[in-house]
């Protein structure tokens, strides 16, 4: 029989782990290491594209108001991850993909441009930023240090981005093998804010110098706002997510 010449439908995108955020941190020993040092009471604090929860993890050991993770796969989660957000009475309070924060309710859960950040920590008197950030999305992330309920900031970059981060410290070095995938050269945990904390260990190099560049607003969804991170193969993937994929029994 002579075979089918019938066009089948295009097959649905499959999204990796990778898809989004490239890299997950997997060695997270120099985060332990400066979380140590850091007093979070009272404080909520957000980590944008959690993964599997390797972060969030470290932040369930210390005296945090409320955390928020974020994540635009969440069924990658880590099953005590998972656990840790379904119970309300725990502390500090996980909350992941808060739902009821998205601007737009149809947009994908964890899409970090969906959300209404002025609500969401509107309750908080301060909030930190402890995070592997998605790389395009990286810049739009720094937005939020410019509000008034900044208290500080753990976050990885690469040396490309540390001119992003005047005045900031670089606590630690980390080599491609602490991700997974292989993230591409070094990358560098970078410290800011925080005030009143007594104990810092710097590294030596690289000197953060220069002015930082203007960071997008967080809520900016046209990719061409940030030219100096522009990685549009991401943003038509995230437009591919699908639509209110809430997981049951993580939010609230």
């Amino acid at each position: 029989m002579p075979k089918s010449t019938a066009i089948r439908p295009a097959a649905a995108p499959v999204f990796t782990r990778a898809t989004l955020d490239r890299n997950m941190t997997v060695n997270t020993a120099s985060f332990e290491n400066a979380l140590a040092h850091i007093d979070l009471c009272g404080i909520a604090v957000l980590d944008f594209g959690c993964g599997t929860g390797n972060l969030v993890r470290l932040l369930r050991e210390t005296n945090a108001d409320t955390i928020y993770a974020f994540e635009v796969m969440p069924e990658h989660l880590a099953p005590d991850i998972r656990a840790w957000a379904a119970d309300p009475s725990a502390r500090p309070r996980l909350i992941l993909n808060p739902w009821q924060f998205k601007m737009n309710p149809d947009a994908p859960d964890g899409d970090l441009t969906a959300y209404d950040y002025a609500r969401l920590l509107g309750k908080h008197e301060k909030f930190a930023i402890v995070s592997n950030p998605p790389y395009f999305l990286y810049n739009r992330i720094l937005s939020l240090t410019l509000t008034d309920k900044f208290a500080g900031a753990l976050m990885i970059t690469s040396r490309g981005r540390l001119h992003n981060h005047p005045g900031w410290h670089v606590l630690g070095v980390m080599d491609g093998h602490d991700f997974n995938p292989p993230a591409y050269g070094l990358q560098y945990l970078v410290q800011t804010g925080f005030e009143g904390q007594t104990h810092i260990d710097r590294t030596e190099q690289p000197c953060i110098n220069g002015q930082p560049q203007i960071y997008p607003p967080i809520n900016n969804r046209e990719p061409q706002a940030d030219r100096t991170d522009h990685y549009p193969e991401m943003w038509e993937q995230l437009g591919r997510l699908p639509r209110r994929n809430r997981t049951p029994g993580i939010a609230p």
